[in-house]
């Protein structure tokens, strides 16, 4: 399993490709693009696990693109809703640690709410 900064870095990469114009998206393309050679493998497996030739195009069907922002679910159960942008603007930062994966975001607060 990819760490998880490298997995938001996937995400990121998996979110632009929904967005991007193209209709055919092919799993091996993806992979040797986006992935590093040592998460392909698995990336592959899990493709070939739900069905899905590896070498195979299938169309992406635009009106099942959501993907303006994702969620971030912590351990203990915080979640944080963020936007893509955030990610690739460095607001949010998913870095690793030696302790596990640590989150930075850098913004200003603008306002607290409470339920």
């Amino acid at each position: 399993m990819p760490s998880p900064e490298r997995q938001a870095t996937y995400l990121v990469a998996l979110q632009a490709r929904l967005d991007d114009q193209t209709l055919d998206v092919t799993p091996r393309e993806f992979s040797d693009s986006q992935l590093l050679p040592q998460d392909q493998p698995a990336f592959i497996e899990r493709m070939l696990e739900y069905g899905l030739e590896p070498d195979s195009a299938f169309q992406k069907d635009l009106s099942l693109v959501r993907t303006a922002k994702f969620r971030v679910v912590f351990e203990h159960g915080m979640v944080l809703l963020a936007a893509r942008d955030d990610v690739a603007e460095q607001r949010l930062r998913i870095e690793d640690a030696a302790d596990g994966a640590n989150v930075r975001i850098n913004d200003t607060i603008r306002r607290l709410e409470g339920r």
